[in-house]
């Protein structure tokens, strides 16, 4: 993981791919959460800063997080799985 600074490229990109993805993501707060500067700059690194890939990534994620909900798992659900590592 680079620790440079973003260059000015770069952040016009995270600009956009929160554009991108602002519709879904406005309409949910887990998602708010879960999307943060962060997560933009992670995602276009994952795939080169190419916009297009970053957002179809990004998409599927969120989509897959409104279907499996991981922000509702609680510790009490999952500590025994936690301790033994299965499922």
């Amino acid at each position: 993981v680079s620790s440079q600074p973003l260059t000015p490229e770069q952040i016009e990109l995270c600009e956009k791919l929160k554009a991108e993805v602002a519709p879904t993501v406005n309409q949910h707060a887990h998602l708010k959460v879960f999307c943060n500067g962060h997560t933009y700059v992670r995602y276009l690194r994952a795939r080169s800063w190419n916009l297009h890939k970053a957002t179809k990534m990004l998409n599927e994620t969120l989509k897959w997080r409104l279907e499996y909900k991981p922000h509702l798992i609680r510790w009490d659900e999952v500590k025994g799985e936690a301790k033994t590592g299965k499922h």
